[in-house]
């Protein structure tokens, strides 16, 4: 404070010394009044910026304009100005993080495990107080892991592509053993590709059971559904399908809804996933979810269509998936019993006609004596018009249609008028008609046949086409017929074959003499 009054006080004198010499002196021109340095010094900068507005350069006071009442001129005594502070900087709004992981898993998909690596951890840095940082610890971890791994299943890869089997087999292996950054080169493979290295790849996720993949095999299905891969990737599906997200399956309804030819049917199974696991088995779920209103309907339809086909191969595999699609199934339930009077029931299976002929009733213990057997269902009628149906067979027969009986007739040997009490004509309409047959058979040979004829119909027996019947609880399909094997000969009774008279061995016992 001393020093500072000193200063003030000097500089006071010393502009009183000046007004003093210029009084004798005259006036001074206005450029030697008071020198002006070119360049102003730090400190004199500071003390002028100090004085405040309207100071003379070089000033130190601020100006009486400025001053206060009473208060005492200082010089304000500053060193160099302090640098402004910088601006805080904003930290990362909490909803990039989620944007942010995300870049972190598609680098990783996309098998750029060094740049996903260096993205999470920045990640972890920039977002160090979000709550779900400290998680993001396992996936660094799981990345360094990953990128240690690259370069043996790279080299992999080439023996992959490289097309020898031997070489093929040892990459395999390798990616079996490959871990998580294994399956993540694999499945850039399928996605990526749609030659054999994709379909190499997708049969090794397949093994490998990669529900991670179902997904992709979902989107490169609808991207390539012409490529061999395709065969590869509906396989995988349909091995993965308990273990998978079933509503990921909704995305497969198009190839079944226009397939007239039953290409796609292996897809029904992973629909009725969706229908039974995501959807709880409502239908207007499954139509909400497909985005169809009539997908059900369609699906139904789909599976009636492939149950009067004539392709074995596509009939069989509707029997196995027509639930719950399809109400009916094709065919008559049938029962059979022990004793003429529907007594015992010993044996029920799916049969697809009524055609039992001489030793082919279908009874457990070959029996046919003292047998009874009934057979219902209903009857679909596509054209209306008059229909004959004629019952063959022995014993007693009865037929009922829309619950009327048609046919009661008790077969004796000898009887002319049995044909006649076999047969009947009616008029039908177009639909479904209920069915029921009974056969009762006392002793000898059995045989019963249900022959029909109509409008385009020959007469002709009655097929699984027009026959359907409600599935049961243990509903068993009735075996197919095995061919006649050609009776086999008794080739013991066969005699050998004669030798000429010098190679006629000798008789057991007797020893052949000497010529010599």
């Amino acid at each position: 404070m001393e020093r500072f009054l000193l200063t003030a006080v000097c500089c006071l004198a010393a502009a009183g010394c000046g007004n003093g010499e210029r009084s004798q002196r005259g006036p001074a021109p206005a450029e030697t009044a008071f020198p002006i340095a070119t360049e102003t010094p730090p400190a004199e900068l500071s003390r002028t910026a100090a004085a405040g507005p309207g100071a003379a350069p070089g000033s130190t006071f601020p100006p009486e304009e400025h001053r206060q009442p009473g208060a005492i001129a200082t010089e304000a005594v500053a060193g160099p100005a302090p640098p402004k502070p910088a601006a805080a900087q904003q930290p990362p709004h909490p909803a990039k993080f989620a944007e942010s992981l995300q870049e972190v898993l598609t680098l990783e998909q996309d098998a750029e495990f060094s740049q996903a690596l260096k993205r999470c951890q920045q990640t972890r840095s920039d977002f160090a107080k979000h709550p779900d940082a400290p998680g993001l610890g396992k996936i660094i971890t799981r990345l360094r892991e990953e990128k240690r791994a690259a370069p043996g299943l790279m080299f992999a890869l080439q023996k992959l592509e490289s097309g020898d089997d031997t070489e093929v087999a040892v990459a395999a292996e390798q990616f079996r053993d490959g871990g998580e950054a294994g399956r993540v080169i694999l499945r850039k493979m399928v996605r990526q590709r749609s030659d054999k290295i994709a379909r190499e790849a997708a049969g090794i996720l397949i093994e490998l059971d990669d529900v991670q993949s179902l997904p992709l095999f979902v989107k490169k299905l609808q991207e390539s559904p012409e490529s061999k891969l395709a065969e590869v990737l509906v396989a995988g599906l349909c091995s993965l399908a308990d273990r998978a997200d079933a509503a990921e399956f909704a995305g497969l309804y198009p190839f079944v809804k226009d397939d007239s030819g039953f290409e796609w049917r292996r897809l029904v199974p992973l629909l009725r996933v969706t229908l039974q696991k995501t959807c709880g088995g409502d239908k207007a779920k499954f139509n909400e979810l497909v985005a169809d209103p009539d997908a059900f309907a369609r699906l139904a339809s789909y599976l009636e269509a492939a149950l009067a086909s004539e392709d074995e191969k596509v009939f069989d595999w509707a029997m196995e998936n027509f639930a719950p699609f399809a109400a009916e199934v094709p065919g008559l339930k049938g029962s059979y019993f022990e004793g003429r009077d529907f007594g015992k029931l010993v044996h029920e299976q799916l049969d697809f006609k009524v055609d039992v002929s001489k030793r082919g009733f279908p009874f457990p213990d070959g029996s046919e004596d003292g047998i009874s057997a009934k057979w219902s269902g209903s009857l679909l009628v596509q054209n209306p018009g008059k229909y004959t149906f004629h019952c063959a067979g022995t014993g007693g027969r009865r037929l009922w249609l829309d619950d009327q009986l048609l046919i009661d007739v008790l077969s004796i040997k000898g009887d002319k008028k049995d044909k006649k009490k076999s047969t009947v004509m009616i008029e039908l309409f177009a639909g479904s008609h209920p069915l029921k047959i009974e056969f009762s058979h006392h002793t000898g040979p059995c045989r019963v046949k249900l022959f029909w004829s109509g409008p385009g119909i020959k007469r002709e027996l009655i097929s699984r086409n027009v026959l359907r019947t409600v599935p049961w609880t243990g509903m068993k399909t009735a075996a197919a017929p095995q061919p006649k094997q050609p009776a086999k000969k008794n080739v013991l009774r066969k005699k050998p074959p004669k030798l000429p008279a010098q190679g006629k061995p000798p008789k057991a016992g007797k020893r052949r003499k000497d010529s010599n």
